[in-house]
């Protein structure tokens, strides 16, 4: 069982400057905050955040994140307010609880909606949060809540599970975080599809106990060769996870002849971009290459910045795949924002833009103390049965009403963000939960036409307004 003195050790191992008395502080004050709260599979709360922030340190998250993660549930599971908390712990700290709090209710509101548009479930999620890092523990905690959920009915198992594959792991993918990706996706599978599981897990074990020689001859030559010509390298063999193979399953018929090329393969990672390639070259001269098979997404990252060579080669009668990369590439593949250096800036805050953020496509607008804001142009808000509906920014409650049902933007008569009275020309924000009064023989104002934003509610309008 992890300790807090084992979580401490782990991370002085990869953080220059750790800050282990404010983990030590969180952690205490979780513990009495959460004085004989127990979970429903009997494990004290303290144990939950403790694994939450386990997670995280796998990560080689900052202090301010594992503290954050010791708190996660404060606000919500236990007296303290955010003004106790605020002053126990400063800004960051609290805000980042805080974002918590946000996503936790947003992702319960969706859970009411009937529209399964799972797109804009992800992005109002996204556009709720204000520091990646909010949703980096999010993760965290939804991974120990999926280990520990055998203690839930099979109904409820269930729903947490595809919530994984619908909302969970794409966002996990967009924020660079494969290990968590494939850790929820994996745990997820054997709940929703426990026989496939139990095949692939057994056929993936064969296939690797049969292609395991070759890979260790291939490493062992690719190694030699590399230290002959002063490459610096760092060769490990890498499984992949058991979802990622189910889900390939069609391809390796239609493609591969059967063969799972790349269930066990290598992982290469070198100083610079330039040995990458020379190395690929390498590959090339020692054994046939597939291919078809093959991704540079070196020179063609993936939108969450993802980088590395991917090729294939026949090797004795099997396939087996090498990944080439940079080390600063395999941090961010493996590690994802989590990692990313933005966090660990001490000193100069005003640091150049493009120095501190090498993050994620959609994530480029994002630095330290600057808050994050990924859809600039578009506001997410809910109706009262919890669907999600995506607005032009500044958008009022006579575009949203419109956007239900045009019979509800002409009869519109007013309207209440988060249960509050608000003017018809009040700009709606992400996360609300919007309600239209309607009278029936109301019609709309030529002055509708100042402040709508959306051409179907401005069209309406019009048609009404000019007869």
């Amino acid at each position: 069982m992890l300790t807090l003195e084992s979580l401490l050790d782990k991370h002085r191992r990869y953080e220059k400057e750790p800050d282990l008395d404010l983990i030590r502080h969180a952690y205490a004050f979780a513990e009495v905050a959460h004085l004989g709260k127990k979970r429903l599979n009997g494990e004290e709360e303290i144990t939950h955040l403790l694994e939450v922030a386990g997670c995280l340190v796998d990560y080689h998250t900052d202090s301010v994140t594992l503290a954050a993660a010791l708190l996660h549930d404060i606000l919500e599971e236990s007296e303290v307010d955010h003004e106790m908390l605020e002053k126990e712990f400063g800004e960051e700290i609290t805000s980042l609880v805080d974002g918590l709090t946000v996503v936790r209710t947003a992702s319960g509101r969706l859970e009411a909606g009937k529209s399964k548009n799972w797109e804009n479930l992800r992005h109002l999620i996204l556009a709720s949060i204000h520091d990646p890092r909010v949703l980096v523990v999010r993760l965290a905690d939804k991974i120990h809540n999926l280990r520990t959920s055998s203690v839930l009915t099979a109904e409820e198992r269930g729903v947490s599970a595809q919530k994984v594959f619908d909302i969970w792991a794409p966002l996990a993918e967009i924020l660079g975080l494969y290990r968590f990706k494939s850790e929820m996706e994996d745990l997820a599978f054997e709940i929703l599809h426990p026989q496939d599981f139990k095949k692939i897990k057994s056929v993936v074990r064969l296939e690797s106990e049969k292609i395991a020689q070759v890979v260790d001859s291939v490493s062992e030559k690719l190694s030699a060769e590399l230290d002959r010509q002063n490459i610096p390298a760092e060769i490990t063999s890498r499984t992949k996870h058991l979802f990622g193979v189910y889900r390939k399953m069609p391809r390796y018929e239609s493609h591969a002849g059967g063969k799972m090329f790349d269930v066990l393969g290598l992982r290469v990672v070198t100083d610079k971009v330039e040995n990458c390639y020379r190395t690929l070259d390498l590959a090339r001269k020692f054994w046939k290459e597939v291919p078809e098979f093959f991704d540079d997404y070196v020179a063609h990252p993936k939108p969450n910045g993802y980088q590395s060579i991917h090729a294939v080669f026949e090797v004795d009668g099997q396939m087996i795949e090498i990944q080439i990369r940079t080390k600063e590439m395999h941090e961010m593949a493996e590690y994802g924002l989590a990692a990313h250096s933005v966090y660990k800036e001490k000193g100069d805050r005003h640091i150049a833009a493009a120095e501190r953020i090498r993050l994620v496509e959609s994530l480029l607008a994002w630095g330290k103390g600057q808050e994050l804001d990924l859809f600039p142009d578009q506001v997410f808000v809910f109706t009262p049965k919890g669907d999600v509906k995506v607005l032009p920014k500044g958008a009022t409650p006579v575009d949203f009403a419109f956007d239900v049902h045009t019979q509800i933007g002409r009869e519109c008569a007013g309207a209440r963000a988060n249960g509050k009275a608000v003017s018809l020309d009040y700009p709606l924000k992400t996360g609300e939960v919007v309600e239209i009064i309607t009278a029936k023989g109301r019609r709309p104002s030529s002055d509708w036409l100042r402040f709508a934003k959306t051409g179907h509610a401005r069209s309406e309008i019009e048609k009404v307004v000019r007869g």
